[in-house]
């Protein structure tokens, strides 16, 4: 593993700004900030809807029953735009509001002002799902996060909006569920969801197990492959074709060629009379002429086709070593930032003059004077990156298309090559055989020549199969090894799982625990609780091995299982989970007020107490009187006179 793979993942995720539009006219626009966010308001007033539009806009599906389900005023809306901060890199997204499901998602590498001076220019689509060579917006925004691409042991992969689903605590879901509610929700996905952001399994586990797939599948195939051909043409494969024996036959055939051919001379230097045959046989002649013709183009072509791929493989493999080397140099080159800090020339590296001073260098660039904030850096070398790796990713598609035309031009060419061999042999034997009474005697050559072609195609073809079913064979014994050294490496990962496994679990259960002990409610099972069990696959949790609560209680519950989590997060740096959490449930079925304001002291508290860079974003009805004129406070206190939303009506 090289330096740059040994660097520890830390994903943070982070919004900055949240605008809305509608028909151009902009309904909703709020500035976020690290830590705590909160937005209050009365029930009714679109606090949901702003929380709906957040998850959407990063990348969740607001799923109904066969289309995207919005509220009545979010359905109004036309595009929903955010600033959000991707570990140190600011990116602006823009997503369109619609009832159709999957929308893509727009990324502009920047600051949403200078996205806005930007109409087209700087922006990238890219889909929901992927599309051939076109990579997903999750595949970008996992890179831009330095999280690697995962998939459930079944191989679908793990999106964006699954993510979300465990990182937003909404109040549609039932409160006895961990993720948000989705009809179709296999148990296999939620849990490796779960452990993936839990960092249970190592980073390149999934990119092993998909590896795996894929080579036993080929494995599969070339066994299958094998067997066939041993049906067809005997033996097993345990016994090695006799090719020594096919080469023998081989020379023997052709030395006899030869000698028919000189038989057929010799019968032309022959004083055999004249026959009337001379059309007949001039038309065989022409006949044969143009085949060895047609034969002659049909080779040149291909073979200039074939330089032409094997020059753009070569110089397509030079180009995709440059930019594997570009992406580990832009790799070292951020580390080397991270660790040392920005460099300062004294002198001009181009003239040698001295450089002139910055009273503040983190403003600007030392060197050139550009305006450039850490997070800009951050924000240029991740769009070189990203463009990088796409570049990479459609080179080596389109580097495996040009190999395999190469190979299949290649065995074109080798038959070609033997038929374009024996149409010449036809063709010299007629243009040097006499037209005479010789007829008979030359007939029974050529029929002998023919067969002898027609004996030599069939072992050139046969010859071709051995060398297939020897590189097969070669291949089949490379994947059994590979696949031997992957099922090793998985089973000591896995293996390794159960510690990890115990130690997240055990952290985001005492987390869990820990809140219980402080809530405020009548609920003694929570003051007393001594143990916490949770089930991503099974969607459950339970105190002391039990479920069965009050509703307001089961609410507290939830919350403080989604609290403990980025607790947790917080504290070991193994998580994936990109240390954001939204809470738009924390006061529902009949929750009294103090119990609440209790809740929303220990999310402050949980967020005040860790060092580390992190989002929360909660919503209330009942904020907490000590947390009024707070710098927690998001906009102004919402109503159904003022609501999130600047639409005074639907029909407005």
């Amino acid at each position: 593993m090289s330096e740059v793979q040994q660097v520890q993942f830390n994903p943070r995720l982070s919004l900055i700004r949240l605008v809305v539009f509608r028909r151009g006219r902009t309904v909703y626009d709020q500035k976020f900030h690290r830590g705590v966010n909160i937005i209050r308001g009365t029930n009714g007033s679109g606090k949901s809807t702003v929380m709906d539009f957040i998850f959407h806009i990063l990348g969740g599906e607001v799923l109904g029953p066969t289309i995207q389900e919005w509220k009545e005023y979010a359905a109004l809306c036309d595009t929903v735009v955010a600033e959000v901060a991707l570990n140190d890199a600011v990116v602006t997204l823009r997503r369109e509001i619609s009832p159709e499901r999957s929308r893509p998602l727009h990324i502009f590498f920047g600051s949403i002002e200078a996205a806005a001076r930007s109409v087209a220019e700087g922006w990238k689509i890219f889909p929901y799902a992927r599309q051939g060579a076109k990579e997903s917006f999750s595949q970008i925004l996992f890179k831009a996060l330095d999280m690697p691409e995962a998939s459930t042991t079944e191989g679908s992969n793990i999106t964006m909006h699954q993510i979300l689903r465990l990182l937003y605590s909404d109040q549609m879901t039932p409160v006895q569920r961990i993720f948000r509610f989705e009809n179709f929700d296999p148990p296999i996905l939620k849990q490796a969801v779960g452990d993936f952001l839990c960092g249970v399994a190592e980073f390149n586990l999934y990119e092993k197990q998909v590896e795996l797939r894929g080579l036993q599948n080929r494995f599969n195939e070339i066994d299958a492959e094998l067997k066939s051909i041993f049906s067809l043409i005997g033996g097993d494969l345990d016994t090695p074709l006799a090719r020594e024996a096919t080469e023998k036959e081989l020379d023997a055939l052709t030395n006899e060629r030869n000698e028919q051919y000189v038989a057929l001379e010799q019968i032309a230097k022959s004083d055999f009379g004249s026959t009337d045959s001379t059309k007949s046989r001039e038309a065989e002649r022409r006949k044969a002429l143009e085949e060895v013709g047609a034969l002659s183009g049909r080779i040149q072509s291909l073979e200039l086709e074939t330089s032409t791929l094997d020059f753009e493989i070569s110089d397509s493999r030079n180009f995709i070593r440059h930019l594997e080397k570009m992406l580990v140099d832009i790799n070292q080159a951020t580390l080397t930032y991270e660790q040392l800090g920005g460099i300062h020339f004294k002198y001009c590296p181009a003239c040698f003059s001295p450089t002139v001073e910055d009273a503040d260098h983190s403003i600007e660039c030392h060197l050139c004077k550009t305006p450039l904030q850490d997070s800009d850096r951050a924000t240029r070398s991740l769009a070189v990156k990203i463009d990088l790796q796409m570049q990479l990713r459609e080179s080596i598609q389109l580097q495996e298309q040009r190999e395999e035309a190469l190979a299949s031009n290649e065995k074109q060419l080798r038959s070609l090559r033997r038929e374009y061999s024996a149409k010449t042999a036809t063709y010299d034997a007629l243009s040097k055989a006499p037209i005479s009474s010789r007829d008979n005697a030359i007939a029974n050559i050529n029929r002998r020549i023919g067969y002898i072609d027609s004996r030599i195609e069939t072992i050139g073809q046969r010859l071709e199969l051995v060398a297939r079913v020897t590189e097969m064979s070669s291949e089949k014994q490379r994947l059994n090894e590979r696949i031997t050294i992957l099922k090793d490496e998985i089973g000591a990962i896995i293996a390794t799982q159960d510690k990890r496994k115990r130690t997240a679990y055990t952290l985001i259960a005492t987390s869990v625990v820990n809140l219980l002990h402080s809530d405020t409610g009548d609920q003694d099972a929570f003051v007393d609780a001594t143990s916490f069990n949770f089930s991503f696959g099974n969607d459950a949790m339970s105190v002391d091995g039990k479920s069965n609560f009050a509703a307001s209680s089961l609410v507290i519950l939830k919350n403080s299982f989604h609290l403990g989590l980025l607790i947790a997060s917080l504290r070991d740096s193994q998580f994936l989970l990109p240390r954001f959490m939204m809470f738009d449930n924390i006061e529902d079925k009949g929750m009294v007020p103090q119990r609440s304001w209790n809740f929303q002291r220990m999310i402050c508290a949980a967020s005040n107490s860790s060092p580390v860079d992190h989002q929360i974003i909660l919503t209330t009805s009942m904020l907490d009187p000590a947390l009024e004129d707070s710098p927690y406070l998001v906009g102004p206190a919402y109503s159904q006179q003022n609501r999130t939303l600047q639409i005074q009506s639907p029909a407005t």
